[in-house]
């Protein structure tokens, strides 16, 4: 394989909409810096909004492997999930917002849920920024122009900020006909030089593969015209400067225990947010409710990943 583009994942915030919540109730951009601000203005959004999802992770999968890092332990050994311990202190703040309703639990990725305002951010792929819409359309079919801007990956621990680190490659199958070998061998010189590589990757919101042309990107962040996406690169040089950059494991088994693992998170929340505004309509104390709810949903993952 050759190695063709380069990705990390950003938090993608609506700010036209944002810039609204904010100015009610006194939240800001900067609360969306760390994990705990972030999940805390997602509760304040559901309040503020009357019901709506505040933001959507795209892989919880990779929420959970950057938890374990930043506190110093391993998510995966000998290809299984460790779900007790440190990962105890990851999951709680995650399965309180989304108990509550500030995280959407839906299947899909964010886009095209951007596309319509039923959430206003998300945290993906630096690529997302391709899906990013210029304006939102509503349930009544009224139409709005929107600016949307990138953010670093919030931080659980300031002093151990991390995010994953991907990648694209190219593929070819020998054939017995030199010359097709040779045009497969010319198209992967072309678009790994530095030039292309760059006016590639900067179009589509990944990175280039070589130091080269990594340095010039961030050297220079004029290559880069589209306002969004400037936005974006600005996110990702802070992350290249000052995070760890964690390639996920490989493993036997892996991209089925990664399936496995968001359909079951999914699962588990969205029934224990359905019990929580069921029972705090019935009278139940919320934030009692909200703990208890937080502990069991952690049980009943431990026993759907043990089947």
């Amino acid at each position: 394989m050759l190695p063709i583009a380069k990705s990390t994942e950003a938090f993608f915030l609506n700010e036209t909409l944002f810039d609204r919540f904010r100015a009610d109730t006194g939240v800001t951009v900067a609360d969306l810096a760390t994990i705990d601000g972030m999940l805390h203005t997602a509760n304040a959004y559901y309040d503020w909004s009357g019901g709506q999802n505040f933001m959507q992770f795209n892989d919880f999968y990779h929420y959970a492997y950057v938890g374990m890092k930043s506190l110093g332990s391993e998510w995966i050994v000998d290809g299984k999930l460790q779900l007790n311990g440190d990962f105890e202190q990851v999951w709680r703040p995650l399965a309180r917002a989304a108990i509550y309703g500030g995280i959407c639990l839906e299947d899909g990725y964010a886009a095209s849920r951007w596309k319509t305002a039923e959430i206003l951010s998300n945290i993906g792929s630096t690529a997302d920024v391709l899906y990013q819409p210029h304006e939102v359309i509503y349930a009544d079919n009224t139409t709005e122009p929107i600016s949307a801007i990138a953010l670093p990956y919030p931080v659980f621990n300031r002093d151990t900020a991390g995010v994953v680190y991907r990648g694209g490659g190219l593929f070819a199958v020998r054939s017995s006909d030199e010359r097709k070998n040779y045009g497969a061998y010319l198209f992967a010189k072309w678009l790994t030089a530095e030039e292309n590589n760059l006016d590639f990757v900067t179009k589509a919101g990944y990175l280039p593969v070589t130091d080269g042309a990594l340095d010039r990107l961030f050297g220079d962040l004029s290559v880069v015209e589209a306002e969004n996406y400037r936005s974006l690169y600005d996110a990702v040089s802070i992350m290249v400067q000052h995070y760890e950059m964690y390639a996920l494991p490989l493993y036997d088994g892996a991209s089925d225990i990664q399936l496995t693992f968001e359909k079951n998170v999914k699962a588990v929340l969205k029934s224990a947010h359905n019990q929580y505004w069921k029972r705090v309509s019935a009278g139940e104390a919320p934030e009692d409710l909200l703990q208890a709810l937080t502990e069991a949903s952690l049980t009943e993952l431990r026993n759907l990943s043990a089947q």
